[in-house]
Formats: C-alpha cells, structure tokens, sequence
C-alpha cells in the first residue's frame, strides 16, 4: 500500500475533508525491506485483517480511549 493510498483511507475513516498535499518528488515508501515476515507469521500464527478493517478497529480505538 501507497503512502497516498494509506493517508486517503485514514482521512475517510476519521472523516477528514480537508486537503492533503502529496510531495511527489519524494519516495513512497520505505526503499527496502526490513521484516520477514513469513518467519514471524510462522512463529506467532497472527490474526490475518483486512487493512481496512484493521484500520477501522483502530480508529475507533484512539476515538475512544484516547
């Protein structure tokens, strides 16, 4: 998922409607790797989300309990 792509789906989650300016001579995105992730699935077996879903649980978290 874009850096875009993410700060869109969190404006319409927490129902922003302002404007967000995206730099595109900027990277999008981390250049490289860090987590394998196939050995930390193996080890923990995580719950799998939808990004949206996960992204939803976690607005309404921070609305309330924040």
């Amino acid at each position: 998922i874009s850096i875009k792509q993410l700060a869109l789906q969190i404006a319409k989650e927490v129902k922003y409607e302002g404007f967000i300016n995206f730099d595109s001579s900027k990277a999008d995105g981390d250049p490289i790797k860090i987590l394998i992730s196939d050995k930390l699935e193996m080890l923990l077996k995580p719950k799998q989300y939808e990004f949206s879903e996960a992204l939803r649980e976690t607005v309404f978290y921070f609305e309330n309990n924040i």
